[in-house]
C-alpha cells in the first residue's frame, strides 16, 4: 500500500486497517445490513463494523462535521429524571381530570407511556440528526415505571381522601344522631306537654259541655214536660192549645240543637258509641213516619211511605241513632221541598239471610227521595261536612248544618255510608244499606198511644213509685205526670234520702236522677244492688248530663232502664209498662193517631173577589185583619176550611210572609 503497488481502482473509497490488534475485529456481530424485518439473520464481522466507524470518522473530518457526541452521565441522569417527571405530571393530570372515567387507572397508564415514549423517540431522532446520542430505552422504562407509581400513589391518595371524607361523614352523622336524639327527646317532651295540655283542655271542654248539657236540659225538662201534661187538658181553648204547641215545638227545636252540638262534641272526643239492642222494626218506622207526616202536611206535601212486606219484624241495632238518622233525612227532604212529594222507602235488598258467624243478618235498604230544589254537583261532596249548608240563604238559616255530618258518622259506626244523588231543580235522593242482625228474643208490637188517651192501668192493684231528684221542679213534673194514672208516689231529694225511703216504703220501681249532691245516683244504685231486700227493685235512671255519661259505668242491670232529660212522656210510659208488668187502660173516646202514608187532602180556594181583601191585608202585614177575613171566609163556605185553617195557623206564628206566599201560591190554581 505504501509503495503504491496496489492498483488505484482497488484503493479508491477504501479504508485499509494496518496493524490493528483489536479483539473485536474477529467477532461476528448480529447487525445485518438488511432492511428486512423477517427472514434469516445475517452476521456481520467485527472488522466491517470497525471499518464503518472509521469511515464515519473520516467523512466527518472531510466534510467538516462534528462527530456524534454521547451525553455524559450527568446529562443522561437529568434526561431520565425529566422524562419521569413529565410522565408523572401527565398521568396525575389525566387521573385528576378523569378523562377515562372508571377505567382511568389502566387507560391513563397506557396513554401516558405511549405519549411520553413517542416524544422521547422523536426527540432522540432529532438529536441524532444534530449529532447527539440521547438514551431511549432508559427514559422509556423510567416513563413506564413513573406512570405506574403515579397511578398507585393517586389511588392511595384517593383512598385516603375518601377514608377521611368517610370519617368526617361518620363524625357528622354521629353528631347529627346525637343532636337528633336530643331533638327527639326535646320534641317528645314538648309533645307530652302538649298532649297533657290537650287532654286537660279536652277534659275541661267535656266538663263544660257536661255542665252546659245539665244546665240546659234541666229547665227544658220542666218546659217540655209540663207542655206535654197541659196538652192532656180538656178545658183548653183552641188558641191555648196552639200556644202550648208552639212552646213545645220551640223547646223541641232547642233540644235538637243542643243534641246536635253535643253529638258533634262526642264525635270529636271519640266518645260517641253505638248501643245495639232488640227492637220491633215496624214500631220504629211508624213512629218516624208519624212525626214527619205532620211536618209534610203542614207544607201541603204528599208524603209517601213504601215498606217492603218482607221486612223483618225484629232486628238488633241502636234504635235511638237509627231514628235520629231517618228523622234527619226526612226533615231535610221536607225542608227543601216546596211542592210535590217526599217518599220514604224501606225494603229488603236480598231476602236471603246471610250467616255472619252464628248470627243471621239481613241487608235493609233505606231511602228518602224528594222533589225539592236539588243540589249542585260540586256541593254534594260538602253536604256531609260539619256546619256546611247548601241551597238558598233563607233555608240555611233554618238549621246548624250538623245533621248530615252527624248522620254520616253514625252510619259509618254502624258499618254503612250515606249515599246522595241529586239534580238541581228536580230533587234529591239520600239512601244507605244496613246489615242488621235479626233479634233473638221475643218483642211484641207496641201500640202507639197518646198519653192523654190513658185513663189508668191494670195488672196490679196498686203501684208504688219512688222519685229521687235534687231539683224540685223535676220531681214535681214526674209526680204531676204519673199521679193522674193512679200511681202512689214518694219523693226524695238526694241519694241518702232515696236509700232511706226505699228501705221504708219498698217501692215497686225507682225513678232516679244520676247527678245529685251528698250521694249521687250512681252510688245509690250500687248500694241498692248490694242490699238483698232491695236489689230486685227495677230502676229507671234519668240524667240531663249525656256527654260525660258512660253507660258502662252505670250499675244498671237487665231489668233497669235509662232515660235522657228532657223526659218524653211516651218513652217513660212504655218503660213503666214493661218493667212493672202492667197494661194501660185506654179512653176510647179519644182518637188515637193513625199512620198515613199519603196526604191527598184537596184544598178549595176562594174566588179572586173573595180573596181580594185577604190578599191586600197580607201584603200590608195586617195580622188582625187577616185573621178576621180568614174566619169570615171559613164561615162563608165550609169547603174553604182547609185553606183558611192553614192561614189561621200561620197567623198564630205571625208569619205574614208565609201567609202571602200561601195565598199567591193557591190563587193561581183553584184546586191543589
Amino acid at each position: 500500500v505504501l509503495n503504491n503497488q496496489i492498483p488505484a481502482n482497488l484503493m479508491r473509497d477504501r479504508i485499509v486497517l494496518i496493524g490493528a490488534t483489536a479483539a473485536s475485529l474477529n467477532d461476528i456481530v448480529q447487525t445485518p445490513h438488511s432492511n428486512a424485518l423477517f427472514g434469516k439473520t445475517d452476521f456481520t464481522p467485527g472488522v466491517v463494523i470497525h471499518a464503518n466507524l472509521s469511515s464515519q470518522i473520516i467523512s466527518t473530518a472531510l466534510e467538516g462535521r462534528t462527530n456524534l457526541q454521547p451525553g455524559n452521565r450527568t446529562f443522561n441522569q437529568l434526561w431520565i429524571l425529566l422524562c419521569s417527571v413529565i410522565s408523572a405530571t401527565g398521568t396525575w393530570s389525566i387521573l385528576h381530570r378523569k378523562f377515562f372515567g372508571s377505567n382511568s387507572f389502566f387507560l391513563s397508564t397506557i396513554f401516558s407511556v405511549t405519549v411520553a415514549g413517542t416524544s422521547v423517540l422523536g426527540i432522540s431522532y432529532v438529536a441524532f440528526l444534530q449529532g447527539w446520542v440521547i438514551p431511549v430505552f432508559s427514559p422509556v422504562l423510567a416513563i413506564t415505571i413513573s406512570a405506574i407509581l403515579t397511578n398507585n400513589y393517586y389511588n392511595q391518595w384517593q383512598l385516603k381522601k375518601t377514608n377521611q371524607q368517610l370519617a368526617k361523614a361518620n363524625q357528622e352523622l354521629a353528631q347529627y344522631s346525637q343532636n337528633l336524639e336530643l331533638k327527639v327527646k326535646e320534641r317528645t317532651e314538648e309533645l307530652k306537654l302538649a298532649k297533657e295540655a290537650s287532654d286537660a283542655a279536652n277534659q275541661a271542654k267535656s266538663e263544660f259541655l257536661a255542665s252546659m248539657s245539665h244546665e240546659l236540659r234541666t229547665p227544658l225538662n220542666g218546659i217540655l214536660g209540663y207542655t206535654q201534661i197541659l196538652e192532656r187538658s180538656k178545658t183548653l181553648s183552641r188558641e191555648d192549645r196552639k200556644g202550648i204547641s208552639v212552646i213545645y215545638e220551640s223547646g223541641s227545636h232547642l233540644l235538637n240543637l243542643i243534641n246536635d252540638l253535643l253529638d258533634l262534641a262526642k264525635i270529636e272526643a271519640r266518645k260517641l258509641e253505638i248501643y245495639s239492642h232488640d227492637l220491633y222494626l215496624p214500631n220504629l218506622l211508624v213512629g218516624v213516619t208519624e212525626i214527619c207526616r205532620i211536618k209534610a202536611e203542614a207544607k201541603d206535601l204528599i208524603f209517601h211511605c213504601e215498606f217492603s212486606p218482607d221486612l223483618p219484624q225484629q232486628v238488633r241495632t241502636d234504635e235511638k241513632r237509627l231514628r235520629q238518622v231517618l228523622i234527619n233525612l226526612l226533615s231535610n227532604a221536607i225542608k227543601f221541598t216546596d211542592t210535590g212529594s217526599v217518599t220514604f222507602k224501606v225494603m229488603v235488598v236480598d231476602d236471603r239471610l246471610v250467616e255472619m258467624g252464628e248470627k243471621p243478618t239481613t241487608k235493609i235498604h233505606f231511602e228518602v227521595e224528594d222533589t225539592g230544589v236539588g243540589i249542585l254537583p260540586e256541593q254534594i261532596d260538602k253536604i256531609c261536612l260539619p256546619f256546611e249548608q247548601v241551597g238558598e240563604n233563607q233555608r240555611k238559616a233554618e238549621g246548624t248544618g250538623l245533621g248530615l255530618a252527624i248522620s254520616q258518622k253514625i252510619l259509618q259506626m254502624m258499618g254503612s255510608t250515606l249515599q246522595v244523588s241529586s239534580e238541581l231543580g228536580v230533587g234529591s235522593k239520600f239512601y244507605f244499606d244496613l246489615n242488621l242482625e235479626l233479634g233473638g228474643g221475643e218483642i211484641t208490637a207496641v201500640k202507639l198511644l197518646k198519653p192523654e188517651a190513658i185513663a189508668g192501668f191494670t195488672g196490679k192493684e196498686s203501684v208504688k213509685l219512688l222519685v229521687v231528684d235534687d231539683h224540685t221542679e223535676s220531681r214535681s213534673l214526674i209526680v204531676d205526670l204519673l199521679k193522674p194514672y193512679g200511681f202512689e208516689l214518694i219523693e226524695a231529694s238526694d241519694g241518702v234520702e232515696g236509700l232511706k225511703q226505699a228501705a221504708i216504703a219498698k217501692p215497686d220501681l225507682i225513678l232516679t236522677d244520676l247527678v245529685m249532691p251528698k250521694m249521687d245516683g250512681f252510688e245509690m244504685i250500687r248500694q241498692i244492688r248490694n242490699t238483698p231486700e232491695l236489689q230486685q227493685i227495677p230502676i229507671i235512671a234519668m240524667s240531663a248530663n249525656t256527654f260525660c255519661l258512660n253507660k258502662q259505668q252505670t250499675p244498671l242491670v237487665s231489668n233497669d232502664e235509662f232515660l235522657t232529660k228532657p223526659i218524653q212522656i211516651p218513652d217513660l210510659l212504655e218503660k213503666l209498662r214493661v218493667r212493672l208488668g202492667i197494661e194501660w187502660v185506654i179512653d176510647r173516646h179519644i182518637t188515637e193517631p193513625k199512620t198515613q202514608t199519603k196526604s191527598t187532602k184537596k184544598i178549595i180556594v176562594p174566588t179572586e173577589q173573595e180573596l181580594e181583601t185577604l190578599h191586600h191585608s197580607a201584603r200590608i202585614g195586617d195580622i188582625e185583619k187577616i185573621e178576621q177575613e180568614a174566619e169570615r171566609l171559613q164561615k162563608l163556605n165550609s169547603q174553604y176550611t182547609p185553606f183558611c185553617q192553614r192561614i189561621l195557623e200561620l197567623v198564630q206564628e205571625f208569619d205574614d210572609a208565609g201567609i202571602l206566599q200561601w195565598i199567591e201560591q193557591h190563587s193561581k190554581s183553584k184546586a191543589y
